[in-house]
């Protein structure tokens, strides 16, 4: 039985589609300055045409990411883009901007295989409900991120 956190489900009834699509055209128009789109099809050598559909993929999981009180894993593909935005100058800015606080990357560690498939199948729940099953068809893949299996939601405590 999947475990699917009652936040998680309030979330995404909360969300609208519509909702969706401005926010998601929100974060176009602030990432697409600081040339992300061209820095992916540059680094993974793709069209831009296939660059541009894999940063709104990273940009979801991103969205989720700052929605989410419990870790979730990208797929290798939006693992591969995260490590690009992550390289680039605007990416604290731009998180802090578009989400309220910068997402930060936990490379995953040896041994946390049962974290990881609650993780993968938490993330791929929470896709399916707030973007469909087509953006949560990526987590069904065999082989995860290889350097990145999580990354933390929990706002860090002020000292």
């Amino acid at each position: 039985m999947e475990f699917v956190p009652r936040s998680l489900l309030q979330v995404a009834a909360a969300s609208q589609p519509r909702d969706e699509e401005i926010f998601m055209r929100k974060l176009r128009t602030a990432v697409s300055r600081n040339g992300l789109t061209r820095a992916v099809a540059h680094g993974l050598g793709i069209s831009r045409k296939e660059a541009s559909t894999r940063v709104d993929d990273c940009l979801r999981f991103l969205q989720m990411c700052s929605r989410s009180r419990y870790p979730l894993t990208p797929t290798r593909q939006i693992d591969e883009v995260w490590h690009i935005f992550l390289n680039m100058n605007s990416y604290e800015p731009d998180c802090r901007r578009l989400f309220g606080r910068t997402i930060q990357h936990v490379p995953s560690e040896a041994g946390q295989d049962k974290k990881l498939r609650v993780a993968r199948v938490r993330s791929r729940r929470m896709a399916q409900l707030l973007f469909g099953t087509a953006f949560a068809q990526g987590w069904r893949e065999k082989g995860q991120a290889p350097c990145c299996s999580n990354c933390s939601h929990v706002l860090p405590r002020l000292a």
